[in-house]
């Protein structure tokens, strides 16, 4: 049959591990993992296919597991996250390192396909045309189940369905088995033909708090002969920063540990967080650049608001009656690196204009409000202020920040505390500092007294002078 080359998505099981796992920090990392199923993209995982691969025939059974919300279209992958493949009875799949992954092939029961195939037509008519109009495309009236799922004619079997020509009289399923952190190539044969290759790589994908000692610990195992074969980059999209690893920061944690673990080495992890209005927030910090004392208590995460501050009160007293972005971190004091993020600006510059995206979506897509915030963006600079709350001051730290054409605005740091993003223009020091600075008045006063006493000793002194001349 006809080869059809196309990108493959890798599809991976965990199941438990064959006798001769390794007794390793890693070994003990897949144990207590157990059997889960995890793909790659949607569900944040140890494994990743590095490179695309060609290994996939139009006689395989569709495989590949949809990221998206559940959509109302009928679904054409398998219930297995594995891969599945038709009449391939002589199927063989090959590791060259057989200390990370090695392979088993057994046979597949399509049950719950051919269930699935009968169910999904009486459900289909349990959907309204509102619900089905929740897509990208819309309808005036219903289509048939086939239509709206993408077939141009109505497939009359499971396996047609499923993308199959003809009915399989055999399905194999290929169950990757993982021993180790590493690289291997899989090589998938039929008899003596070779189909294809595909690089894997089994490592670490850390994303929730609750691992955070598992992180450290797993940057404390690199060492230089292994970041190449463990690690790979993934860019940051607001900065185009890469990184190797990500980590989801709270506000009430101490990640000190992982800072000291990467201190010295050449990864870069991505310290994410989201602002108040929902926006992301990341700040890529690599192990080569910490030179400074990491102190217990150490936390990146930042409360991004156009609304509150721990000094809020004290800040509107100086500043005034001024739109805002309030940045507080949960940490407070030095930091052992320069922290550098992007702060997010869209919804200030939204409140700046007149216009509230949220609750007005539709005003927002006009190309009048794009073409207003790009010329936003293009003319105007923001200020970065600190909040002293010992002199209980405002002090400048950064002026003419430019926006980013997707709304972001870059800041650098070296300490922790208080700040605020105002609009340059809006930020009049001196007014401000002649208002609120007791300090300033108390000058002046002086200043003024010692001219009066001045001009009234030299006024004494003259008359004085005139009278005896």
């Amino acid at each position: 049959m006809k080869k059809i080359v196309s990108a493959l998505i890798a599809v991976m099981t965990l199941i438990p591990l064959a006798a001769n796992a390794q007794s390793s920090y890693y070994d003990n990392y897949f144990k207590e993992l157990g059997e889960m199923s995890y793909f790659t993209n949607c569900v944040y995982h140890p494994f990743m296919s590095e490179y695309s691969a060609s290994i996939r025939k139009e006689w395989d059974l569709a495989y590949s597991q949809s990221c998206d919300t559940p959509s109302y279209t009928f679904d054409s992958s398998t219930k297995s996250f594995n891969m599945v493949f038709a009449d391939m009875e002589d199927l063989k799949v090959t590791s060259s390192n057989e200390d990370v992954i090695t392979f088993e092939i057994k046979d597949y029961d399509p049950s719950a396909e051919e269930k699935y195939f009968e169910e999904y037509p009486k459900l289909y008519e349990s959907y309204t045309l509102e619900q089905i109009n929740s897509g990208y495309k819309k309808y005036t009236e219903k289509p048939t189940w086939w239509e709206y799922s993408g077939f141009t004619t109505e497939p009359k079997t499971w396996w047609e369905a499923y993308g199959l020509k003809s009915e399989p009289t055999s399905l194999k399923e290929v169950i990757i088995v993982p021993h180790s952190f590493g690289k291997t190539t899989a090589t998938f044969s039929l008899g003596d033909e070779k189909l294809g290759t595909e690089e894997m790589v089994i490592r670490q994908y850390l994303f929730n708090k609750d691992s955070k000692q598992r992180l450290a610990e797993y940057i404390n195992s690199l060492d230089d002969k292994n970041y190449t074969d463990l690690l790979f980059d993934i860019n940051d999209y607001t900065t185009e920063e890469k990184y190797q690893l990500e980590y989801e920061i709270s506000d009430d944690e101490d990640i000190s540990d992982i800072i000291k673990a990467m201190k010295g080495k050449d990864i870069a992890v991505n310290f994410k967080g989201y602002t108040n209005d929902g926006y992301d927030i990341n700040y890529v910090l690599n192990g080569k650049d910490i030179t400074g004392e990491i102190k217990e208590g150490l936390n990146y995460y930042a409360d991004v608001s156009l609304e509150e501050s721990e000094y809020k009160k004290e800040i509107d007293g100086l500043l005034g009656d001024k739109n805002l972005i309030y940045i507080d971190f949960a940490y407070h004091g030095e930091l052992p690196s320069k922290y550098e993020t992007s702060i997010p600006v869209r919804n200030y510059v939204n409140n700046l204009l007149g216009y509230d995206c949220i609750n007005d979506y539709e005003k927002c897509s006009t190309e009048d409000y794009e073409k207003k915030v790009k010329d936003f963006y293009e003319s105007e600079t923001f200020t970065l202020l600190y909040y002293n709350p010992e002199t209980k001051q405002m002090e400048k730290i950064l002026d003419n920040l430019k926006a980013t054409e997707n709304g972001y605005v870059n800041i650098s740091l070296d300490h922790f505390s208080s700040y605020v993003l105002i609009r340059t223009s809006d930020y009049e020091p001196a007014a401000i500092d002649e208002l609120t600075n007791p300090a300033t008045k108390d000058n002046i006063l002086t200043i003024v007294a010692t001219l009066i006493i001045s001009m009234v000793a030299l006024g004494l002194f003259i008359r004085k002078y005139q009278e005896n001349n």
